[in-house]
């Protein structure tokens, strides 16, 4: 039995990130890069119109950040709720719980292994995000958050 394709949304405003990630994840079977944003602000937008399982979200850009994103997606009406990988070359014991309770399913301390995020992909691609009436219910606690390189 086949596998259904993942469906990545990678955003971040370094642009040559954006390209080495998906030039690295198009040779990885079962994951399709479906959008590469460089701005927070187009992240609703394009989660409105497209169907994505998982989206891999940088924590510090202008404009609207990570954190920008998170608060908008908490309120926003989806018809499939992403789950959500927030990476950053920043952390603290302060701010991870700040990213969970706004609906973060992991974060990961960059720098990280290709190897690792493909495997947080694959991992979190398989758990549905989205309560029965497509809007969050600002409880995360029965998703698998995880930390991965953070102190």
């Amino acid at each position: 039995m086949q596998q259904k394709e993942i469906k990545l949304l990678i955003v971040d405003d370094n642009t040559e990130y954006l390209d080495a990630m998906k030039l690295y994840l198009d040779r990885e079977s079962g994951i399709s890069v479906v959008g590469l944003l460089d701005n927070g602000s187009k992240v609703l937008p394009f989660l409105q119109n497209n169907t994505v399982d998982v989206v891999l979200l940088d924590l510090m850009m202008p404009g609207m950040d990570g954190m920008g994103v998170l608060r908008t997606l908490q309120n926003a009406q989806l018809h499939h709720r992403p789950n959500i990988i927030v990476s950053s070359i920043a952390s603290s014991t302060y701010l991870i719980p700040q990213l969970f309770h706004l609906g973060a399913t992991a974060f990961l301390a960059k720098p990280i292994p290709m190897s690792d995020v493909v495997a947080k992909i694959r991992a979190f691609a398989v758990t549905n995000n989205t309560p029965p009436d497509g809007r969050p219910t600002g409880d995360y606690e029965n998703l698998p958050h995880e930390t991965v390189g953070a102190d």
